[in-house]
């Protein structure tokens, strides 16, 4: 059976722009998950959390998508109290890390991820999978740590310069670098796509990169995609080809 990460997801960073009305027509484009951001660091992202938002959750989870929760992480051990409240609040069955902010916060120096980690095993909370940057080689984070956070490595493949987070560099970092370092597999690595800001591709250039990718031999399945309250959803009907993702 596939698993979850395997299967076509989305991070969504404002709710109210989503409608509770679209789970069915998501659900029907290949959408199995969604992930909402519920915290900025220690502060709660409170938009997210208005009860007419908690009811948007809801109806997504009726059309059978499983709701989720996503935060970025900044102060260390206080970010992972914020990240288990607004994990019960949502009711929600996964949380997916995001240390990208406190590298931006401490460049040069290791993130606060060993104070996330020490304080999430202190409270109970799991940790399913880290999204940062795609190209994990060229990133000084503290790998080893969040390997053993999570197990599933979630790499966004967009921004950078042209071809800088190209699909083959996002399964390059973990086959290489992350392999070399603390055992994180290909296979375990899922990549975030961004289709609708400048900062991303068009669905074709992604298409091809991950056909590239399997034609390297790379057999993860598995992707998500940036900001789907602003994707159409002929988009994301086209990024649930099966030769890519579960359904």
């Amino acid at each position: 059976m596939a698993t979850r990460w395997q299967k076509l997801g989305g991070f969504v960073y404002n709710a109210d722009g989503l409608a509770g009305e679209m789970g069915p027509a998501l659900y029907a484009a290949g959408v199995r998950w969604i992930a909402v951001l519920t915290h900025e660091g220690d502060q709660v992202y409170e938009r997210n959390l208005h009860p007419d938002q908690l009811a948007r959750i809801s109806a997504w989870r009726q059309a059978g998508i499983e709701v989720g929760a996503w935060g970025s992480w900044f102060e260390g051990g206080k970010d992972a109290d914020t990240a288990l409240a607004t994990r019960r609040q949502t009711g929600a069955p996964f949380y997916i890390g995001d240390p990208e902010a406190a590298y931006e916060q401490f460049k040069g120096v290791f993130s606060r991820s060993a104070e996330f980690e020490a304080r999430a095993k202190q409270i109970g909370l799991k940790v399913d999978a880290i999204t940062s940057y795609g190209r994990a080689k060229q990133e000084a984070l503290d790998w080893a740590t969040l390997k053993r956070v999570s197990k599933v490595w979630l790499p966004q493949a967009y921004g950078g310069p042209p071809g800088y987070f190209d699909l083959k560099w996002c399964y390059d970092g973990a086959a290489v670098d992350l392999v070399r370092q603390v055992g994180w597999w290909p296979a375990q690595t899922h990549p975030v796509v961004d289709v609708v800001t400048s900062l991303g591709r068009s669905v074709d250039s992604y298409l091809a990169e991950l056909a590239d990718a399997q034609q390297l031999g790379i057999k993860s399945l598995g992707l998500s995609i940036w900001l789907l309250e602003r994707t159409p959803i002929e988009a994301v009907r086209r990024l649930s080809d099966q030769r890519f993702v579960a359904l």
